[in-house]
């Protein structure tokens, strides 16, 4: 998984990088690692009303592990 568990219960401002494109987005949240979590279950489940849909897309073409997160 790209979340890492000492990202739980941070707040600040978050990476999301997929290390093919190099295209990142970034967030903020009073608690990161839920946060990262929510972002997971969208995207897996597609669901456009959380996501947009570069990130679905990318998300689904190159996998979960072409994705790292940091804080």
């Amino acid at each position: 998984m790209f979340i890492d568990k000492s990202f739980l219960k941070k707040c600040g401002i978050y990476c999301i990088k997929n290390t093919i494109n190099n295209k990142v987005y970034i967030g903020k949240s009073t608690n990161i690692g839920k946060r990262l979590y929510s972002h997971k279950y969208a995207l897996d489940n597609r669901s456009k009303k959380q996501e947009n849909n570069y990130f679905i897309n990318a998300w689904h073409k190159y996998k979960e592990v072409s994705f790292e997160c940091f804080i």
